[in-house]
């Protein structure tokens, strides 16, 4: 798309381009010549280290083991006056440093450390020869190298974009801009003279060639599509008179596609986020908008289970009741119009690999039209069954969730609640109580020797133990509000909204004798049989303490303690404080 109508020449860009790109690749030479000197270059320093190792080391330990300093001297500055050396530190192992005159200038790293050592005695080490790398001649030499190089690439370029341009200019461009004053002749009403574009004669085409046939077909074209549009102009004229007509039944049928669609939309917009209970009152809403739309008398959708018959699920209109079994005479999926005693039905089934199905059935002569309508009412069809599908997936989730969080509240031997369940619990029966200005107690329950009886009985006897207080305890505190729960091992608590102290004492009093009356024998027990303990602790809002549910446990608690204690078999009752 053209955004400007300032002409910029095709020449001079892809000369830009091409410019630019052997640029590109004349830096990418440079860097690589600048990397090979400098490999060589270091290659060079480390060939001169090892011949100074060879040369000059033996005549250097000689001279530090004799202790010739002017010699030590001299060696230093030959080594100093290479032309791959800045400057030589002589340091022995006695202390004795000997330095090029240029060593005191140098502050960067030592680029080579060669050992001395005692030409007799190889394990013997005279000193060290620390040896500083001349950086400016490396730098010379770089620079010297890349000079060529940007020189070479600098000349390349010029040179190869000046053949590129000329070229350009006389294949692309000149023929171009006689191709484009041909183009501009081009007229559908008379024939224009093809362009010249005076190339040399050849025995081959090119894309040039390509373009001007291109052109020239392209001016037949324009010619043969006048009287082409003639013809059109005359047809289109005869066409007219039934445009009204054709537009009359695209009306029609866009108004009948709006509708489909508009019930699709709402159907799906009603069933998004829905709950279980909430989809038989949407769908059923969708089924009386079908009937209406489609003029339909029934509209009912029915489920096959896995007995392989047919119960109704939503049913709108008087011709199919709910829960009647429905016989159809084939299980073959799709469209099938069928008979039945009210008149003619359409219905849609669709099966699955277990055997089970789903079924949309319009009934009391629905206008079923031509294909593209049962079409339509097969994409309806398809929604309901997702919807249908949906309703039974939130269905089984809500069940999921609900047994999900039964077992999450529930204790897993005894059924009782557990100290999750309590601890959610315990601050809405304390807020509760301080609302409505009533008594709240608590109960804390404990099985007397029970560590005994498992040691005696085993721990299956001490689980079945378990269960049987449990029954106890849920038969004796069912009423609204009440929570038996076990809080773990023979530890039981109960919340007792509304009981003062005398009635929650008296409570306590019928577990323990409940307990007691299931005589299960326990050797281990002074009684000889089972029995409990307990701790009661309660709150009445004469107290003169505002209700601290953790302050109530505590002396529930204490209160079992103190029943424990006491000898066991017996209810303790808290005092207030």
């Amino acid at each position: 798309m053209i955004r400007s109508e300032r002409f910029r020449p095709l020449r001079r860009r892809l000369l830009r381009r091409l410019f630019w790109l052997a640029l590109c690749c004349g830096g990418l030479a440079i860097c690589g010549q600048t990397w090979l000197v400098y490999q060589q270059e270091t290659e060079r320093f480390e060939a001169g280290v090892e011949e100074i190792g060879r040369t000059h080391l033996p005549l250097l330990a000689v001279g530090l083991w004799d202790l010739e300093v002017e010699a030590l001297q001299q060696q230093v500055e030959q080594i100093a006056a290479r032309k791959e050396v800045a400057s030589v530190v002589l340091q022995s192992s006695t202390g004795l440093l000997i330095s090029s005159a240029a060593a005191e200038q140098e502050t960067g790293d030592v680029d080579a450390v060669l050992p001395i050592r005692n030409a007799r005695s190889p394990d013997e080490l005279l000193g060290e020869l620390r040896i500083h790398a001349d950086d400016s001649q490396l730098d010379r030499t770089i620079l010297l190298a890349a000079g060529q190089k940007i020189v070479e690439v600098a000349l390349f370029t010029g040179l190869i974009s000046l053949l590129i341009g000329y070229s350009l200019h006389r294949e692309l461009h000149v023929p171009l801009k006689r191709i484009a004053a041909y183009v501009a002749r081009l007229s559908p009403q008379k024939p224009a003279a093809p362009p010249q574009l005076r190339r040399r004669r050849r025995d081959w085409f090119d894309e040039m060639d390509l373009v001007t046939r291109g052109f020239e077909t392209l001016h037949e074209g324009l010619l043969r599509h006048g009287a082409e549009r003639d013809a059109a102009m005359q047809a289109l004229a005869a066409e007219r008179d039934l445009l009204d007509s054709r537009v009359a039944q695209r009306t029609q049928v866009l108004q009948r596609i709006s509708g489909y669609q508009a019930i699709l939309s709402r159907t799906l917009l009603r069933c998004v986020h829905l709950r279980a209970d909430a989809f038989a009152p949407a769908l059923q809403q969708a089924l009386e908008e079908l009937c209406e739309f489609l003029g339909a008398r029934a509209c009912a959708m029915a489920e096959r289970d896995e007995k392989r018959q047919w119960r109704w699920r939503l049913v709108r209109g008087s011709l199919w009741r709910a829960g009647e079994p429905l016989e159809l005479p084939n299980e073959q999926p799709g469209w099938s119009l069928l008979d039945c005693e009210a008149g003619q039905a359409l219905v849609f089934v669709r099966y699955d690999d277990a055997g089970g199905g789903q079924l949309f059935v319009l009934g009391g002569e629905p206008r079923a039209g031509d294909a593209d309508e049962q079409r339509y009412l097969q994409m309806v069809a398809e929604m309901l069954f997702s919807l249908l599908d949906r309703w039974q997936s939130a269905e089984a989730l809500e069940q999921t969730q609900a047994e999900l969080e039964r077992l999450s509240l529930s204790d897993p031997l005894t059924g009782l609640g557990n100290r999750r369940h309590f601890e959610q619990v315990r601050e809405q029966e304390c807020r509760r109580a301080v609302r409505h200005g009533q008594p709240l107690s608590v109960l804390m329950l404990d099985v007397d020797y029970f560590k005994a009886y498992n040691d005696q009985y085993g721990h299956g006897a001490g689980d079945d133990c378990l269960v049987r207080i449990a029954d106890c305890i849920r038969h004796l505190f069912q009423r609204a509000g009440e929570l038996p729960v076990r809080l773990g091992g023979e530890e039981f608590a109960v919340i007792l909204p509304a009981y003062d102290s005398d009635l929650a004492q008296a409570a306590a009093e019928r577990v323990r004798s409940a307990v007691l009356a299931l005589q299960c024998p326990h050797a281990g027990a002074p009684l000889g049989q089972l029995s409990v303990s307990l701790g009661v602790a309660a709150w009445t809002p004469a107290d003169e303490q505002p209700l601290d549910f953790e302050a109530l446990l505590e002396r529930a608690d204490r209160a079992l303690y103190q029943a424990k204690a006491g000898g066991r078999n017996r209810v303790c009752v808290s005092p207030l404080r």
